[in-house]
């Protein structure tokens, strides 16, 4: 944030695939954070994250945060940030 020169955390936006630097973030008021998390074959227990960008059904969510498989699906859980093509 301050080689950023923000002063408001609320104004971060935050995405990491490590959870535990996630919940590090949120702890010191980094409220916009979210889980990328690829499909990972070694660790079966953390499955593909079954969501389709533009559904209707909510994120899929670790400790509060919600988890996404593509970057493409920021789109969804920032849409604020994104404008269409020909606006």
């Amino acid at each position: 944030m301050q080689q950023a020169g923000v002063q408001d955390p609320a104004k971060c936006l935050f995405v990491d695939d490590n959870l535990e630097n996630l919940v590090a973030a949120k702890a010191v008021g980094w409220i916009r954070c979210v889980h990328f998390r690829e499909h990972d074959p070694i660790t079966p227990q953390k499955p593909d994250v079954n969501y389709t960008p533009g559904s209707q059904e909510e994120l899929p969510t670790e400790d509060g945060i919600p988890v996404i498989n593509n970057l493409q699906q920021l789109r969804n859980v920032w849409p604020e940030n994104f404008v269409h093509a020909g606006q």
